[in-house]
């Protein structure tokens, strides 16, 4: 293996004590940086000599390692990015020139041949042509790195991001593993999510009313109905000492079934919670064939079939009462009727103060 000397100029050498600031000796190669020196020891009232000294060979060791690997992340990371960035505009470049040249059916059947000659494997015909250009000019990438490169390689062209601009385009959006899709293939994703939420609710509401309308036998579960509980964001970050008991609108049965009689018997009853049952619906609203509007004209004939309304036409339904009562309250008759009422609970408060029992 080569071995190549790093020259670091311009390291400080000591600690600072004025500034509490780490500093350190002059590194010459990678191996140096992480060379462990003397700490040098702050004295604290609050400790004896030998818990002072101890503690401080440990703070001062953290101390050192932070600023070496400061200097390493400034060195090596960071101006690694850099050159990684303008190779990529590089082959974003030549990129362009392909995909805009006459002859770039040909140029890319034979990069797919010299492919074949280095790495014995011809490059698939469905293989897209960034990637294959990726594969051609970072030989020796593995397949996750050639993917993440062609990846943010398309995903620029397809924005039309100068060739000039790539490098700020990719540190802007946080680095090239950043870079996930287009804002229209993001569009698309969100809106295809909302639609799943949508779908769930819908099922949710179906089997509500489904419950309200369905015919088979009651029974009556004699054990208790165990109750799941859900770790909240808050209590994961706390250790996991905090969870939600969100009550569902379902209770999930497991029952066995007797081979014999071909009867079940419930074994245990299941309240996973709210959040449980959405991503249950979810689940279903994936896998479903039907579209969302027959999926809603077929939940609104349901629950039609089991209230008389729609879940939205109760809303408005509500909501046109609340309004009618509001402006109810603000009419002359109902403000005098109101008035009438206080004087009259007055006067029995004033009889009632007025009576005095015999002692």
């Amino acid at each position: 293996m080569e071995h190549v000397a790093v020259e670091l100029e311009q390291t400080p050498g000591a600690v600072d004590m004025d500034t509490s600031k780490p500093v350190l000796p002059v590194v010459s190669t990678i191996r140096s940086l992480f060379e462990i020196k003397e700490p040098v020891i702050e004295k604290r009232p609050s400790m004896n000599k030998l818990k002072e000294e101890q503690v401080n060979v440990f703070l001062d060791r953290a101390a050192n390692l932070a600023a070496k690997c400061q200097i390493y992340e400034e060195e090596f990371i960071k101006r690694g990015n850099k050159a990684l960035y303008e190779c990529l505009e590089y082959t974003y470049d030549f990129a362009v020139d392909v995909f805009n040249s006459p002859l770039k059916k040909e140029i890319l059947q034979g990069m797919r041949f010299r492919v074949k000659n280095t790495s014995g494997k011809m490059p698939s015909a469905s293989t897209p042509d960034m990637t294959l250009i990726v594969k051609y000019v970072f030989d020796g990438a593995d397949r996750q790195t050639a993917h993440i490169y062609s990846r943010a390689l398309r995903v620029a062209y397809e924005e039309d991001v100068p060739v000039t601009s790539l490098a700020k385009y990719i540190e802007d959006t946080g680095g090239v593993t950043a870079i996930t899709g287009t804002q229209a293939e993001k569009a698309q994703k969100k809106l295809s999510q909302d639609d799943i939420s949508e779908r769930a609710e819908l099922l949710r509401r179906a089997y509500v009313a489904r419950g309200y309308l369905a015919t088979s036998p009651e029974f009556i579960f004699n054990e208790p109905i165990v109750q799941w509980t859900a770790k909240t964001s808050k209590s994961k970050k706390a250790n996991e000492k905090e969870s939600s008991n969100e009550a569902g609108d379902f209770v999930v049965m497991l029952a066995v079934i007797d081979t014999v009689t071909g009867k079940y018997r419930a074994v245990e009853g299941n309240d996973f919670g709210a959040t449980f049952e959405m991503n249950m619906f979810r689940h279903m609203a994936n896998r479903i064939s039907t579209d969302s509007a027959t999926l809603k004209k077929n939940v609104h004939a349901v629950e039609r079939a089991a209230w008389g309304e729609t879940f939205e036409e109760r809303r408005v339904r509500f909501e046109k009462e609340s309004e009618e009562q509001k402006a109810k309250v603000n009419t002359k008759e109902y403000q005098d009727n109101l008035k009438e009422q206080h004087k009259r609970g007055a006067e029995t408060l004033a009889k009632l103060t007025q009576y005095k029992p015999a002692l």
